[in-house]
């Protein structure tokens, strides 16, 4: 019997508590696991002060996973990010953008700006150098394009990032409320994600309010004034997108989030703004722009009570049916053992 070729994929963590990179991981695990026999290997680097207050934490944590593939076998290597340099050209490799560090911490103007200078050019130039000769792929047209203008890379493939619509589907909002623990009456929004100033929790909390409605949180850090569901599991968060007369997600910067497709998947009202692969639902379906909103209060506000309005079921039956046909979990690993194939040929 032929021996089965081995991947291994180089992530943050292997926990998909912690953000869309570790859920990318899982997901790409789980797509090639039928072809292939396939490993995580998470970062555990420790870095100095020292370098760490020169902006150098990336650059570190990208040699020490270097340092750690070196000595694990893998006849095609999956790199994301930041993580990636140092790699022998030898090894056949794929390199993942999920967007850029230059161009998120330039759309983070919450941060102070020192933090934003020290990660956009540190993780830029770990971007750029992890990219190397490996074979670029980019979860949205967006994340391609800001590959492109901050770092010079020119991406050779786009993959959208793919969710589980038959987990993630329309459910009874009764029962959904009633497995949570939820009021069953009254208005409840949905923020999904970490609580920081780049997400907007604080700004779905405010317009939540302002609306007269609850905001219910899933998400590791609370939000003073909504109620914390904490971490879910996948099928607990399925049943908390349907819970929700609508998801309010005012992030400033994403590339394929999974908190967008999923809230679609689920056939749930989503407020959210104009950037990353979310400018590729307002362009296909026109309808949906009615959701657009600005990151701020007011402009939350007036789309919260657009979907109190009503009227908007056929624009969220295009959006599911757009996910559906698109970025289902099947097209994804479809997509994936493709290029991985292609790559080992």
């Amino acid at each position: 019997m032929t021996p089965r070729q081995t991947a291994l994929i180089v992530t943050p963590s292997i926990d998909t508590r912690m953000g869309g990179v570790e859920r990318f991981a899982r997901s790409l695990e789980s797509a090639l696991s039928n072809d292939w026999d396939v490993s995580l290997q998470p970062v555990v680097a420790g870095t100095p002060l020292a370098i760490e207050k020169l902006g150098g934490r990336f650059l570190w944590e990208s040699r020490h996973a270097a340092r750690e593939t070196a000595t694990r076998a893998g006849d095609l290597v999956i790199t994301n990010g930041t993580l990636g340099w140092g790699i022998p050209p030898s090894r056949s490799r794929i390199h993942v953008f999920h967007g850029t560090l230059p161009a998120a911490m330039r759309a983070n103007s919450a941060l102070p700006l020192r933090e934003r200078f020290r990660s956009g050019i540190g993780g830029g130039l770990a971007e750029r150098l992890s990219a190397g000769d490996a074979v670029t792929v980019a979860v949205s047209e967006s994340a391609a394009e800001d590959a492109r203008r901050t770092l010079g890379i020119s991406v050779r493939h786009v993959i959208e990032n793919g969710v589980d619509c038959d987990l993630f589907r329309p459910r009874d909002r009764t029962e959904a409320r009633r497995r949570l623990g939820l009021p069953e009456s009254g208005h409840l929004a949905m923020f999904v994600g970490r609580a920081e100033p780049r997400k907007g929790a604080d700004l779905a909390l405010r317009a939540a309010e302002s609306a007269g409605m609850r905001l219910v949180v899933a998400g590791a850090r609370e939000v003073q004034g909504a109620i914390h569901l904490g971490l879910l599991s996948p099928d607990a968060l399925a049943w908390a997108y349907s819970a929700a007369d609508c998801v309010v997600f005012p992030t400033r910067y994403e590339a394929c989030s999974y908190v967008v497709l999923e809230a679609l998947a689920a056939g749930v009202p989503l407020i959210t703004t104009p950037v990353g692969w979310a400018r590729h639902l307002f362009r296909r379906v026109p309808a949906y722009r009615q959701l657009q909103a600005a990151p701020d209060v007011a402009a939350l506000h007036k789309a919260i009570e657009r979907v109190r309005a009503g009227g908007l079921g056929e624009a969220i039956t295009a959006a599911r049916r757009m996910v559906v046909e698109h970025n289902s979990s099947s097209i994804f690993a479809r997509q994936w053992r493709m290029l991985a194939a292609a790559c080992r040929a």
